[in-house]
């Protein structure tokens, strides 16, 4: 399995996010004057240029729009092959994410599969945000 490396946690805007994903839940930045969902986080919203802000629970779930197999490794940090990358539009006007869905068969992952968020906690203490197949 590749080494993943999860968010920075001692990042002023990604914090938050991180200290979520190591209690197994997915937080993300809202924009407090217009509700713009951020990710990643920052100081600005890209709508409205606002510097308020708060950060709210997200259930995780979304859509895979695009997928891509490594059936060889190109760098030495991912020897272990084949793996995914996923893009995934999570649901309720959140952004797009990019991730993995790891013990995944090739060939088994589809754009428009449903997916849920799943949290794995990596030897260098972070916690990584994947996903999982919902169950049909």
């Amino acid at each position: 399995m590749p080494r993943r490396v999860g968010p920075p946690s001692n990042d002023r805007w990604n914090s938050v996010h991180a200290e979520g994903l190591r209690a197994g839940r997915l937080l993300l930045q809202h924009c407090a004057r217009c509700g713009f969902v951020r990710m990643p986080p920052g100081p600005i919203c890209p709508g409205c240029w606002s510097e308020a802000f708060r950060w709210e629970p997200h259930p995780g779930t979304g859509h895979v729009t695009s997928c891509i197999w490594y059936m060889r490794a190109l760098h030495p940090r991912f020897p272990d092959v084949p793996y995914n990358v996923v893009l995934v539009q999570l649901d309720h006007g959140a952004p797009v994410l990019v991730s993995s869905i790891p013990d995944a068969p090739p060939g088994s992952v589809h754009v428009g599969d449903r997916v849920q968020a799943r949290f794995s906690s990596e030897a260098e203490g972070g916690t990584v945000l994947l996903f999982q197949k919902e169950a049909a």
